[in-house]
């Protein structure tokens, strides 16, 4: 059966991001209106003025001239994933919410997106050695 389509509104999102979703999604509509495109609600999220998809290495080339003119090191772009699964785990939030805001399952967000934390090795090593 497939999955009925669920507005903005539905969706676990903090409400200015929700907000900001729906803003751009009329910016969107009426974009393609003023390039003759037909507009349809499902369009992805981040597309050109026309409508077209952004070919998804032009993320990371973005990230990288962001990242080197803030005279930050190189990382990958996906890196910033892991960081934010890492991140959610240590503040202590349940792994099914982080892998549901993640969009993936629970396992993965412990097998490949979580790092052990520095203070998490620290503590488990004072309860194993006291």
């Amino acid at each position: 059966m497939p999955k009925s389509r669920r507005s903005l509104r539905d969706l676990p999102l903090p409400s200015e991001l929700a907000t900001a979703l729906t803003e751009l999604k009329v910016v969107q509509e009426e974009e393609a209106q003023a390039f003759g495109t037909k507009w349809s609600g499902d369009r992805l999220i981040a597309v050109r003025e026309d409508g077209s998809p952004i070919r998804h290495e032009w993320y990371s080339d973005q990230f990288q001239r962001l990242r080197q003119g803030a005279g930050l090191r190189r990382i990958h772009l996906k890196g910033l994933r892991n960081t934010s699964v890492s991140l959610m785990l240590a503040s202590g939030l349940p792994v099914h919410v982080v892998a549901a805001w993640h969009g993936h399952d629970p396992a993965v967000s412990l097998s490949i997106y979580s790092d052990a934390q520095r203070d998490d090795l620290r503590a488990a090593g004072a309860a194993l050695f006291g």
